[in-house]
């Protein structure tokens, strides 16, 4: 639930006159927003160093305003264009040239009065989508008021998947953006393993509405090769501790990933599938070590989703389970360092890896 972000280094400093404090407020909210939500895109290197020296420059002459930038330069989401390479906004006069080179790359783009007035923005407005390319123009001061990060938050909002979802609609809103800007997603269930070994070897005793139709995994790596650019999906799940009849071993869970992927159609978008499958804990007293309970997906442009269930929710076009699912958006640097840790507690009880290509 990211938007691509253009930023014109002149909107950076156009508000230099303001009261300080206002000042402050107003890059703290739309910094904010970036960490939130947003992707910065920029034409190239040369302009990705142009607005690290516009950033500078603001610190200089507005501290208060510049020190909210630091966590967007460390931490923030950012990528260049890819080819052809678009000339930057800060040069740009003409709306038909805009439209021409940033129209399929952006979602909104914050530029400074007098080039969003150039651009079709009226004078007496904060943002305007422009019609023929559907990006937004905006001023800076506009931060939650534009209809593409109003859009987000209210969606990131609302936590509750209810009975009667539409799986695809799902997708589009949630994961396909983020499919597309990352390279690398990381699924954390200790029962998706158990999950798709019963589905593979049709297990209908143990859940058998879940054996009718292709497994969720299936649908899921197919979405990514819809979307993505050479990604990787690793999976860190775990297999059953005990002898007991039903029972499913290390070896079930990687026989049943492998059919997963052979089954599942590619055209380029996935290059590779991990497994890190390893028990549900291991060791005794203190040095007992566990797999982490909570359910998760992140992706590697710094955002992911909490999961209060499974992922057998999206196993069905429709999702008609009787109880909700709630997908918690993740986006602060603290909430993903957890989310890392746990996944580094699960490789660790899983020590080999498996991996397709």
């Amino acid at each position: 639930m990211i938007a691509a972000v253009a930023l014109s280094n002149e909107a950076l400093v156009e508000r230099l006159d303001d009261a300080p404090e206002s000042l402050a407020q107003t890059h703290a909210e739309f910094t904010r927003l970036l960490m939130a939500h947003g992707i910065l895109v920029h034409a190239d290197a040369s302009d990705r160093e142009s607005f690290i020296a516009a950033i500078k420059e603001l610190g200089k002459r507005a501290p208060d305003a510049g020190k909210h930038w630091e966590a967007v330069v460390t931490d923030g989401r950012w990528c260049t264009a890819r080819e052809p390479t678009p000339e930057p906004v800060d040069t740009m006069e003409k709306l038909t040239a805009f439209r021409m080179q940033w129209g399929r790359l952006l979602d909104i783009a914050f530029m400074e009065q007098t080039r969003a007035e150039l651009f079709g923005c009226p004078s007496d407005e904060m943002a305007w989508r422009e019609p023929e390319t559907g990006v937004e123009i905006a001023r800076l001061g506009a931060n939650w008021h534009t209809q593409t990060f109003d859009q987000l938050r209210r969606l990131a909002d609302r936590h509750t998947i209810g009975p009667g979802t539409d799986r695809d609609t799902l997708a589009k809103e949630r994961f396909q953006p983020l499919f597309i800007r990352s390279k690398r997603f990381t699924i954390v269930d200790q029962w998706l393993g158990r999950g798709v070994a019963q589905h593979h070897f049709g297990d209908r005793g143990a859940s058998a509405w879940l054996n009718e139709g292709p497994h969720e995994l299936e649908w899921l790596l197919r979405l990514v090769d819809q979307h993505a650019d050479g990604a990787t999906v690793s999976v860190l799940t775990t297999y059953d501790d005990g002898q007991d009849a039903g029972s499913v071993t290390r070896e079930d869970v990687v026989a049943a990933f492998a059919d997963v992927w052979k089954r599942t159609p590619l055209t380029g978008g996935l290059d590779r599938l991990q497994l890190f499958v390893g028990p549900r804990q291991a060791g005794f007293g203190k040095a007992r070590q566990r797999f982490p309970h909570d359910r998760h997906i992140r992706f590697d442009v710094g955002v992911g989703f909490g999961l209060s269930a499974g992922f057998d929710r999206l196993r069905f076009a429709c999702l008609d389970n009787a109880e909700t699912w709630r997908l918690t958006y993740l986006w602060k640097p603290e909430d993903i360092r957890g989310l890392i840790e746990d996944e580094n507690c699960a490789r660790r009880l899983a020590g080999e890896v498996q991996a397709w290509e």
